[in-house]
């Protein structure tokens, strides 16, 4: 009768040994996929955040760009601006000076 309880309780050793060890793999297959599930996350999160930052470059370069010409119109107005006031007063200098000389005569 011992010696029955003896391999009754090696047979149940056994048992929870391979219960052990099944779960040690399951768990092992468990952390591989949360690995591998993890790694496929961040690689998605990485590429949307690359998506964005190239979509942020575009619309900064965009906006350089408006920008850039807004200020070369603005510019040139300024510039057609002065040429007109010193036609203007090109003009007004001429009448001037005939006048002047035309008093000196």
């Amino acid at each position: 009768m011992t010696e029955q309880i003896f391999t009754e309780i090696r047979n149940v050793e056994k048992k929870a040994d391979e219960i052990i060890g099944n779960a040690k793999k399951e768990g092992e297959k468990i952390i591989l996929e949360a690995k591998r599930k993890v790694s496929n996350l961040i690689s998605k999160k990485q590429e949307e955040i690359d998506m964005q930052k190239e979509r942020e470059i575009d619309d900064t370069k965009k906006k350089a760009l408006s920008d850039n010409r807004r200020f070369i119109e603005e510019g040139k107005k300024n510039i057609e601006e002065a040429k007109k006031k010193s036609t203007k007063n090109l003009d007004k200098a001429v009448d001037f000076t005939l006048k002047k000389f035309e008093e000196l005569i």
